[in-house]
């Protein structure tokens, strides 16, 4: 079994819980971009190629992200590494958690494969790829 797609529009990394006068909560622009993944996937799901497994799953995720608008207009074109912020880590965190249609628990991800990259203004995204292994 394999599902791929994508979630367009620029990653937003998952933070740390913050902790209020009402105990913990996240940033609202994670929650969205959370809901937002869950979305996307749900879309995909509905397409009758996966169905939500107990089993191991191998995940591959690109993540997209515009030049920075001080690169050289030759490079920006382009499509390179990005070694800037935010963390892989944070980015792959947000997208698993949002996926959650597509397995039981996310301690299923037993391989895991993360790009980040720059790529031309108007392409940002996330490619998400998930195979049952």
């Amino acid at each position: 079994m394999k599902i791929q797609f994508q979630i367009p529009g620029r990653p937003i990394p998952k933070q740390s819980a913050r902790i209020g006068k009402h105990g913990g909560y996240q940033p609202h622009r994670v929650v969205d971009y959370c809901n937002k993944v869950r979305f996307h996937c749900s879309q995909a799901v509905e397409g009758g190629l996966w169905d939500k497994t107990e089993g191991a799953v191998r995940v591959s995720l690109t993540f997209d992200f515009a030049w920075p608008s001080s690169t050289r207009k030759a490079v920006r074109s382009t499509t390179g590494p990005r070694i800037k912020r935010p963390d892989l880590e944070n980015l792959a965190k947000a997208v698993i958690d949002g996926c959650d249609s597509l397995w039981i628990d996310d301690a299923q991800v037993s391989e895991l494969e993360v790009v980040k990259r720059n790529v031309p203004i108007g392409q940002e995204g996330v490619t998400v790829e998930v195979t049952a292994v």
